[in-house]
């Protein structure tokens, strides 16, 4: 029986720890019932995990359900939030790929490219403001939660941020000092290596993102936020989304730009293109965006139902 409960509690690690601390004796219960000594089936293994994912979803306040409009305001915030993370990862893929790009690019045919670059940085720019300004509004509530010693909610998922934060920057140093070993040719030139090393990285920075991701869900989902705090998280929302619309927009007329006039741009990188104008790199990041924006952009449809019924 010792190892039927194992199982049980391994599956049970997909719902939140209050979920499991009230049902989960219960749901134990049943999977021994049902199945004993036998295999879980995969679907049902996949049943669990999904109910459990939505349960986190649900407590960390990303699903709104039939709530109170404070309660669907704040998930709408959270969910432009959680998308924002995509804009850097894709953002920053971009940066490193259009590094130079007007040294191969005829005189007559740099404006265009460049404006939307300018577009890029500038939407970049007005994010990251916006993300720093609702961290601002949300100060006063945070400082009132770890003052009813409920920094234990928040312990764990703050340390796997950190954690990973310190691995990213051991990497990025480790990254810098690799690059300056090598020659220019060398820099520049695919390889197993090469590509193995900054598929790492990119894993590291991708998952050091997410921690913190985590970490703001949780600790913004137990927050006692005022009717008037949620009303200037839901106007910077929206602000975010026009900010990923910007990046958007302008990553798509750069690319459209050099495919036209200067398409060596987009083959003598890294990797190489699949063909006219497409370049791998720039192929994920519009591919990240995309998803961003559209998450982004169901956000602010549920914030802004939610804001006129919202009291101060």
């Amino acid at each position: 029986m010792g190892a039927v409960r194992g199982r049980a509690d391994r599956l049970l690690r997909w719902y939140p720890a209050t979920w499991r601390s009230r049902y989960g004796e219960e749901l134990t219960a049943l999977l021994e019932d049902t199945y004993g000594d036998g295999r879980v089936p995969v679907g049902q293994r996949l049943s669990l995990a999904g109910r459990g994912l939505h349960e986190r979803a649900r407590r960390s306040a990303l699903i709104a359900g039939d709530g109170d409009p404070a309660r669907r305001a704040r998930s709408g915030s959270l969910v432009v939030l959680c998308s924002w993370p995509a804009f850097v990862i894709a953002g920053g893929a971009f940066a490193k790929y259009a590094e130079h790009w007007d040294a191969a690019t005829p005189p007559s045919a740099r404006w265009l490219p460049a404006a939307a670059y300018d577009v890029v940085v500038a939407g970049a720019v007005a994010g990251a403001t916006v993300v720093a300004l609702g961290a601002l509004v949300a100060l006063p509530a945070f400082v009132s939660f770890l003052r009813a010693g409920r920094w234990r909610e928040l312990r764990a998922a703050v340390a796997v941020a950190v954690a990973l934060t310190a691995l990213s920057v051991t990497a990025t140093v480790g990254a810098v000092l690799w690059a300056h070993g090598q020659s220019t040719v060398q820099r520049n030139t695919t390889s197993v290596l090469g590509l193995g090393l900054g598929g790492a990285f990119a894993l590291c920075l991708v998952a050091t993102l997410a921690a913190w991701c985590t970490a703001v869900v949780a600790a913004v989902g137990r927050l006692e936020l005022s009717g008037r705090s949620l009303q200037v998280e839901g106007a910077l929302a929206v602000a975010l989304l026009g900010a990923m619309a910007a990046v958007t927009a302008g990553t798509v007329t750069w690319w459209a730009a050099l495919a036209t006039s200067a398409p060596r741009v987009l083959s003598d990188n890294l990797l190489g293109s699949w063909g006219p104008g497409l370049a791998p790199v720039l192929v994920g990041a519009g591919l990240l965006m995309t998803a961003g924006l559209s998450a982004a952009t169901v956000g602010v449809v549920r914030v802004v139902r939610a804001l006129p019924s919202l009291t101060p």
